[in-house]
């Protein structure tokens, strides 16, 4: 007779993001780690914020990843958490890479839409923006500043590390 530990078990995900998720959490139980729902599971995030980012991401490979949006989410990731990026350093980045500063406000935009498009409704609740699930702002002197949420930090940066993997950068 069988355990329960010896039955093979099929297990279909939606998405590339939630079989690494998946594959992930097999690997730990195999090496004889037993990650609980309560405990802090990567660099301080807790499980609601992994999920959540795992959304994020989702909806971050929903689009061709274009140079604009690359470096919007470049830019926030290199700020150093909690810090926050203000729109005028965003705008600058743009034009050393040989863009228009206009470019800045319009990558956002399209970040903003990938979030409200492909995120569930009761992610983007009590936000005025999709860009908030993303990346809190708020206005200073006025201009926006912009900093990654938990979960979209933990997200951006997976989301850039494959995308520069799979074009071999």
């Amino acid at each position: 007779m069988q355990s329960a530990s010896d039955i093979a078990i099929a297990v279909y995900c939606n998405n590339i993001v939630e079989a690494s998720a998946a594959m992930e959490a097999i690997r730990a139980v195999r090496r004889g780690e037993h990650p609980s729902l309560d405990k802090k599971v990567v660099d301080g995030a807790n499980n609601a914020e992994i999920a959540l980012s795992s959304r994020i991401e989702f909806a971050l490979t929903k689009a061709p990843l274009k140079r604009p949006r690359e470096i919007v989410l470049e830019q926030l990731s290199a700020t150093t958490p909690g810090a926050w990026l203000p729109y005028p350093n965003l705008q600058a980045a743009f034009e050393e890479e040989g863009l228009k500063k206009e470019q800045a406000q319009a990558a956002l935009r399209d970040l903003s839409w990938q979030m409200n498009e492909y995120l569930p409704p009761e992610d983007t609740v009590g936000v005025a923006r999709g860009i908030e699930v993303l990346a809190e702002r708020f206005r200073s002197g006025g201009e926006y500043q912009y900093r990654l949420t938990p979960a979209g930090r933990i997200a951006v940066e997976r989301f850039l590390n494959r995308s520069k993997s799979l074009i071999g950068n």
